[in-house]
């Protein structure tokens, strides 16, 4: 393997943000009954969210190889600590928040099915507020189970799926470093194949596809992108094809050649971003361009939005759902969708990016900084 030159990964804060923004247009346009195509999709932005996780944990596991191994349980428990403390503090205060305010959301709930009916039912996502439910998700264990994968108003059952993964994780880079990523990759993707067979209905009960065997193969996608920056040249284009090919894979169900091939344009516009740099036979000028591109989306408002992504990801729903309830119930059918899904959009950004701002500062960075520092002990433990 070999090491990347000096690699500017801010692209990265514009895919996220990107992703990020996509959920709250969808959500609205959801909420408001307005058809949106593409945009009112808002999973398909949790697939490039799939893609970018995956890239990012193969990136740093590879740049970390010599100092954490990931052949050492011991490099395995500090990935881990790493992840739970990056990921877990907002997501446990979104918990937290959503639970307590569940019954109340669902009142707003309701109100936006008496103009959208589509939006109506599942009143357990805002009304257990049992121990079992609070436990699973405690534990993120719930993405494990078809009756709580998606039992709260939290959009979390992706955050569910990222936790597998990252469980997974040093189990498949010991996979990957026996038989090849793409080898690995088609193990698990086979895997998945063979569950859909010894146990359908156990994979069909999910509601969202919050079991990793569902999603494999956009992390596998992601990851054989990161590949590609440390490979040697003329395989590039191998692992650029495969992360292609892995995009394409339904895995969760199958809706015909649109929701195959949005994945695949996004790992598309991800390999481009990523390997234009490494890809033989790319003109000069589309070079540029994408380099360009390439800058832009680390810079500015785009930077701000990734920078921002997880927390407005987590907790828009909570602007979100009794702003479009009010309209519903002060407009009605008076204004049409059009005209609510810009109004609610006018209120949400600003509210939940500013949010995201305060989040990001008050208890994402704080818990980064925290998790860093138990790293710091446990290397210093073992050290002794």
């Amino acid at each position: 393997m070999t090491k990347p030159d000096t690699i500017k990964l801010g692209y990265l804060d514009g895919l996220r943000g990107v992703a990020a923004f996509w959920v709250v247009l969808g959500h609205a346009a959801m909420l408001s009954g307005l058809s949106f195509p593409f945009w009112a999709h808002p999973l398909f932005a949790v697939d490039l969210f799939m893609m970018i996780s995956g890239f990012l944990m193969y990136y740093h596991c590879a740049l970390r190889a010599n100092d954490e191994p990931m052949t050492a349980p011991k490099s395995w428990l500090i990935f881990w600590t790493r992840r739970f403390f990056r990921i877990a503090p907002v997501y446990y205060l979104a918990l937290f928040v959503f639970i307590l305010a569940g019954p109340t959301l669902g009142t707003f709930r309701d109100d936006i099915a008496t103009l959208v009916p589509d939006m109506g039912g599942h009143p357990e996502r805002f009304n257990d507020q049992s121990l079992d439910n609070i436990f699973t998700h405690v534990t993120f264990l719930f993405g494990l189970s078809p009756y709580y994968h998606h039992r709260t108003m939290v959009p979390d059952w992706s955050i569910g799926l990222e936790m597998q993964f990252y469980a997974a994780l040093p189990f498949i880079l010991l996979l990957a470093a026996r038989f090849g990523l793409i080898a690995t990759g088609i193990i698990l993707c086979g895997l998945a194949s063979l569950m859909w067979v010894i146990a359908p209905d156990f994979l069909a009960s999910f509601t969202m596809p919050a079991f990793l065997l569902l999603k494999i193969n956009l992390f596998v996608t992601g990851m054989l992108i990161a590949a590609g920056l440390f490979c040697a040249p003329h395989q590039v284009w191998r692992f650029a094809l495969a992360a292609l090919i892995f995009a394409i894979i339904p895995l969760d169900d199958w809706q015909g050649v649109k929701h195959a091939a949005i994945p695949v344009l996004l790992a598309g516009g991800f390999i481009a971003l990523a390997l234009h740099t490494r890809l033989p036979l790319i003109p000069s000028f589309t070079h540029r361009l994408l380099d360009a591109m390439s800058r832009q989306m680390g810079r500015g408002v785009l930077h701000y939005m990734g920078e921002t992504s997880y927390s407005v990801y987590l907790l828009h729903l909570f602007i979100m759902t009794p702003v479009a309830g009010l309209m519903a119930t002060q407009f009605g059918a008076d204004w049409p969708a059009f005209m609510r899904f810009a109004l609610c959009l006018a209120v949400v950004i600003p509210v939940s990016y500013g949010l995201g701002f305060v989040l990001l500062h008050m208890v994402e960075r704080p818990g980064i900084a925290l998790g860093r520092s138990i790293i710091k002990k446990l290397k210093s433990n073992h050290a002794a």
